[in-house]
């Protein structure tokens, strides 16, 4: 089931590389696992990133109690400046992480 789950991450992760080259943007794409911030800043220095870029749904609250918030972490981890993206739906109204979950096909 792992190996299964990590190939529709994999699938999902260079479609999306695919069509951000088609727009004209230079983009890699990998899948890891492990702890998402940590992983996160250790790839940023492995490759020499100049910037990390992230969607976040802003949790707050309870929620980010429980669960913890990656882009805090990374936030403040970062050597090297960190873009946070508001994770909105075709309306422009914050969504939640649940709004955004794919089961691949």
């Amino acid at each position: 089931m792992l190996a299964q789950e990590l190939a529709a991450a994999q699938s999902y992760v260079d479609d999306v590389v695919v069509k951000l080259r088609a727009d004209g943007i230079a983009a890699d794409g990998e899948v890891l696992m492990g702890d998402p911030a940590s992983l996160i800043l250790e790839t940023a220095t492995r490759i020499k990133s100049s910037v990390i870029v992230m969607a976040t749904h802003g949790r707050s609250g309870l929620s980010r109690l429980v669960f913890g918030s990656v882009a805090d972490q990374v936030l403040r981890g970062a050597s090297i400046p960190v873009l946070m993206v508001r994770v909105v739906d075709s309306k422009g109204e914050p969504t939640t992480a649940a709004e955004h979950t794919e089961t691949p096909s």
